[in-house]
């Protein structure tokens, strides 16, 4: 239809200009935060802006200005929780691909024990990073459960949360969630979400028993991990 061809490329115009219109602001504000006084809401919108230029670096290009406010912050800010955030959204490390050695990381159970990914060397690993605010996350619990009991001798899935401590040691002992359930209490989206390049949940990787990474990918709907996990393991398997 003419009539809707017409109205999209308008819409389509239109959010351009928007977008045009916030990249802009965004850059005023960086320029006059140079001038202005260290306060929460600073740091706070320093590390907003920073997370942008990570994920959507298209939308906030003046990455060079954030890392020059970053550079005015005292030591002991730098080495704060909300410092060391801001640090690896505008220095990331190398994201781990297809075919690399894992990335690793202490990570806790609910009783405050911490764990590594090496301990479980020797067997397939499949990561689900989920959030207790995604719906399909919560949806391929009884799959990923069903996973573990039919692969138990050469696969470990390890579910690991990104919600906070609070929220995340109440929701697995309300739903009496079994076997690794860990959590790296990382803060900001850091750790190993970022190492493995994700920015959707849920998100999947899938680890040989030697340490590599062979597949990862993201979404759920039925039986969409199980079919995945067959496939993978008449790729992979003996």
């Amino acid at each position: 239809d003419i009539n809707d061809s017409v109205l999209l490329e308008k819409y389509r115009s239109l959010d351009a200009t928007a977008m045009q219109v916030l990249t802009r602001k965004m850059e005023a504000e960086i320029e006059c935060m140079a001038t202005m006084p260290r306060s929460r809401v600073w740091m706070t919108t320093l590390l907003e802006y920073a997370m942008i230029a990570n994920v959507n670096p298209e939308s906030l290009p003046n990455s060079e200005g954030l890392k020059a406010l970053y550079n005015t912050l005292p030591e002991e800010v730098k080495q704060s929780e909300e410092g060391k955030s801001i640090y690896q959204f505008l220095y990331p490390v190398k994201s781990v691909e297809v075919g690399d050695e894992m990335a690793d990381a202490t990570l806790y159970d609910v009783d405050g024990g911490t764990h590594t990914l090496s301990e479980l060397a020797g067997r397939y690993i499949l990561l689900d990073f989920w959030t207790t605010g995604c719906g399909w996350c919560i949806k391929s619990f009884p799959e990923l459960k069903d996973i573990s009991r039919v692969y138990a001798d050469r696969l470990a899935v390890v579910s690991l949360s990104l919600d906070t401590k609070p929220v995340w040691t109440e929701y697995v002992r309300k739903n009496a969630l079994e076997g690794h359930q860990w959590n790296e209490l990382a803060p900001n989206f850091t750790g190993l979400v970022a190492r493995y390049n994700i920015n959707r949940f849920p998100y999947f990787v899938l680890i040989n028993p030697e340490g590599k990474v062979i597949a990862k990918w993201s979404g759920y709907g039925i039986p969409l991990i199980t079919s995945t996990t067959l496939l993978m393991a008449g790729q992979y398997w003996p």
